[in-house]
């Protein structure tokens, strides 16, 4: 139930539209379109970049009877149009990128949040929460959208925000944009990026003010987004490997390696010397992936046959992988999600995902108001049977 403060919010929110103004004043935009049509209504640069296609993921190796829902549901995914659109005087507003047309409505396809599996759009979107719109600094030039949710995890990093710039570069429109709106905040991996794609900071539009960010162009660039929350798609992980590691070639490697999160915050295994124990006795060395350059840990994910890791950033690495590499993806019981798995898929290898000790919920697919953070216990005997399970899948 909405509490009276959202429902008087609500009101005057209803109130300031009722005056027919541009949320480029006061108010929220005026209603949602998707990209394509808006494009055609008019007459606005919309080409498709890579056409929408169908993947069929072979099953996850599991323990229980049956895998996770979550799972059953992405096994034929259907990925649509990567597309790229040019809109004159169009806006961006917050921290991930809403795009606003110069007619006053969002676009619904590339305006996503974070808050729900496969993203919040549409009405839920935070703009329409807003009584005012901070005020829109005009930029006279040719403006590229990246922002997207996530900039600050590398994961998302790579596969919602730096996938983006490969539209703009398969496109040619790489090296028009005089700058580019970007959640950028210095991170090492940030920077690591922008260097790779010869892109100066000068250029950033910092969107990170997520409530004050609120720019108009004269040209805006809006590439889709690269795939729904969930997700991953094929071209992405082709083009990561294109980025940070042209020059590793596609070599079945015979490295055996564990992506550790004892240096993390959150989501540490607490028996994890137990289970490096278990590892090493079969040639898993443990590996540490925030100590490294994303193209230093590539070349190590170029090596590795075999990779096992508490489900993590660290394992957005797996798009360095060799073809028919295996992975032990370990999971808290209400933190899965189907990543890794596609991507092993991608790769044509073979993915198991290992419960931690919890309730897990085989038919609850909502993950993200749920999704916790806490540090995990596995079960070693039965991780042991799962290992073998796995090591004896044949390609």
């Amino acid at each position: 139930m909405a509490s009276p403060k959202s429902i008087i919010r609500q009101s005057v929110i209803s109130l300031v539209n009722s005056l027919g103004t541009s949320s480029e004043l006061i108010g929220t935009p005026g209603g949602l379109i998707d990209t394509e049509d808006w494009c055609r209504n008019n007459g606005a640069t919309y080409r498709v970049v890579w056409p929408g296609h169908q993947l069929t993921n072979k099953p996850p190796v599991v323990l229980e009877e049956c895998c996770h829902q979550l799972y059953k549901n992405e096994l034929e995914v259907q990925y649509p149009d990567s597309f790229l659109a040019v809109i004159n005087n169009g806006r961006v507003w917050g921290r991930n990128g809403a795009v606003i047309t110069p007619d006053d409505l969002l676009l619904n396809d590339v305006s996503r949040e974070f808050g729900k599996y496969g993203g919040v759009f549409g009405r839920e979107h935070s703009v329409f929460r807003q009584i005012k719109l901070s005020r829109a600094r005009y930029i006279d030039g040719t403006v590229a959208v990246i922002a997207s949710p996530g900039a600050y995890n590398f994961h998302h990093w790579l596969y919602d925000n730096i996938a983006r710039f490969g539209i703009l570069e398969q496109c040619g429109f790489l090296k028009q944009a005089d700058y580019f709106v970007l959640d950028y905040m210095g991170i090492p991996f940030q920077t690591e990026a922008l260097k790779c794609l010869n892109i100066p900071e000068e250029k950033i539009l910092n969107c990170h003010d997520n409530w004050h960010f609120h720019i108009k162009a004269r040209k805006l660039i809006v590439p889709s987004l690269p795939s729904r929350l969930g997700v991953v798609t094929p071209w992405v992980v082709a083009y990561l490997k294109k980025l940070f590691a042209p020059d590793i070639k596609p070599e079945k490697g015979n490295r055996r390696i564990y992506i550790s999160r004892k240096k993390a915050d959150t989501r540490r295994l607490k028996n994890e010397d137990d289970l490096l124990d278990f590892l090493q006795k079969y040639g898993f060395e443990p590996y540490f992936a925030e100590d490294h350059s994303i193209a230093e840990t590539a070349q190590v994910f170029s090596e590795s046959s075999f990779v096992v890791g508490v489900h993590g950033s660290g394992l957005s690495n797996l798009a360095f992988s060799p073809e028919g590499v295996k992975v032990i993806d370990i999971i808290e019981p209400k933190h899965l999600d189907p990543y890794y798995w596609i991507i092993t898929n991608i790769k044509k290898g073979d993915y198991a995902y290992f419960v931690s000790e919890g309730d897990f919920d085989l038919n609850k697919t909502e993950l993200v108001e749920n999704k916790v953070n806490n540090d995990l216990v596995i079960d070693l005997d039965r991780f042991k049977r799962l290992f073998s399970n796995i090591l004896a899948t044949e390609h």
